[in-house]
């Protein structure tokens, strides 16, 4: 859940505050000693992949013509009109528009389509070109709706991963104009395989059924006797549950939701603790020093339960001293036996 944060460790005139009058750290219970360090990083300075399924409705409720308005709005994900110095489009030799790839840094793409089948059109790639041919390539589908199977399917592939060294994000951008018709799956099966990764749903029109999104959003069945479902829960939801009236207006949200959902890594910093033990059982806790145990309008829940501190187990055996190590994420391949200077 994404609620309002206060950026803490700077200071108002820009500088970085100390982290340790911000955090504090407790080693098996006691506050860390001169021996242990702390440092944090934005995760943007982690190389990060972005992989995305964007999920089609093809079904036969949509018309040529909205089809065709899906399409282009899937289109204007994955490329974008190189400009002249006037702001006019390029062209080529024959006339054609000339595009350059939309897509965000380390971002790549699967085109899935679904009706009664769920069907692969394009692999992940970065590769604006493939992606457009893949999406040129779709034909209206059957008078079947599979969404409970799409979602299944296109979450197969999807992991998140996240280390000091390289992070992994995954979603899925789903497009849909009506419920699940053909019962190859189910509710729950749909909402198991989503499991705790983010599904961004555009809905399409009035004909379907807003409390089933709801809860493939949220990534939970929610029993009848829970019914209507409360107003938090579809706040909650709002933040990944979209609509429009219809498919004139989809081109616009398309780009707003892609946008979000690849900003996920906005505001959020790698903390990194180095302690002095070598060896046995120990815990760790972070937390925010002064913080307002309380979760009003705003807090994050976690698991039903206010966030207020993290903290885990760990095992010291095998633990060395640090090594100084220099780390460049650049958006250029440096090669191998030659030098290069660095400003920071």
């Amino acid at each position: 859940t994404r609620a309002p944060v206060t950026d803490l460790l700077s200071n108002p005139d820009g500088t970085a505050k100390p982290i340790s009058d911000v955090f504090e750290i407790l080693e098996d219970g006691g506050v860390i000693g001169a021996e242990a360090f702390l440092d944090s990083e934005p995760l943007g300075n982690i190389p990060t992949t972005i992989k995305t399924v964007m999920m089609l409705d093809i079904s036969n409720s949509i018309s040529l013509s909205d089809l065709r308005l899906e399409l282009d709005a899937a289109l204007n994900v994955v490329r974008k009109e190189v400009k002249d110095g006037v702001g006019q489009a390029k062209l080529d030799e024959n006339g054609d528009t000339i595009y350059s790839s939309n897509l965000f840094k380390g971002q790549q793409v699967a085109i899935y389509t679904f009706d009664g089948e769920i069907t692969k059109i394009q692999d992940f790639t970065t590769d604006h070109i493939a992606l457009t041919d893949a999406i040129n390539s779709i034909n209206p589908g059957s008078n079947s709706t599979s969404l409970y199977s799409a979602i299944v399917q296109g979450f197969t592939p999807l992991a998140n991963s996240f280390s000091i060294d390289a992070v992994t994000y995954s979603y899925m951008l789903l497009i849909t104009d009506g419920d699940d018709t053909s019962g190859t799956s189910t509710l729950g099966s749909a909402i198991t395989a989503k499991g705790d990764l983010d599904l961004f749903v555009i809905a399409v029109g009035n004909d379907l059924d807003k409390d089933v999104l709801t809860q493939l959003v949220l990534g939970e069945v929610i029993a009848p006797a829970d019914f209507p479902i409360s107003p938090e829960k579809t706040a909650a939801a709002s933040q990944r549950l979209f609509s429009v009236d219809d498919f004139s207006l989809l081109d616009a949200k398309l780009k707003q939701v892609a946008t979000e959902a690849s900003s996920f890594g906005d505001g959020i910093y790698l903390l990194y603790y180095g302690t002095p033990v070598r060896g046995g059982n120990h815990s760790v806790s972070v937390s925010i020093k002064n913080n307002i145990e309380t979760c009003s309008d705003g807090w994050i829940e976690f698991a039903g339960e206010c966030l207020v501190n993290l903290t885990g187990d760990f095992n010291a055996t095998g633990f060395t001293n640090l090594t100084m190590e220099l780390i460049v994420n650049s958006e250029s391949v440096l090669e191998a036996g030659l030098s290069y200077e660095f400003n920071a």
